[in-house]
């Protein structure tokens, strides 16, 4: 192992030592399921506040659900409206 770090060429795999090999494998596992979980919790998360969206875009009664789409943002004393912005929502699944 000393001979593989010494040099710090790019050495073939197969030419590594069995515990480095071991130790690298189990690094690379537990670094994809690290990401995969972090992953997951964003995702969630992610459909999670979509499925609440829709959830209170669907509350209203029917008249007053074309109002639950718009949205006004507000710069300073002005502001200007932005229409239809969640409506792919209630497009499907």
């Amino acid at each position: 192992m000393l001979q593989v770090m010494q040099y710090g060429k790019p050495v073939p795999g197969s030419q590594l030592p069995a515990e480095l090999q071991e130790r690298a494998a189990q690094l690379a596992k537990e670094y994809s399921r690290t990401m995969m979980r972090e992953h997951h919790a964003l995702t969630g998360s992610i459909q999670r506040k979509l499925n609440r969206q829709q959830a209170a875009i669907a509350a209203p009664p029917e008249p007053l659900q074309s109002e639950a789409l718009e949205v006004t943002v507000f710069f300073g004393g002005g502001g200007f409206r932005v229409v239809g912005c969640a409506s792919f929502l209630l497009d499907g699944d």
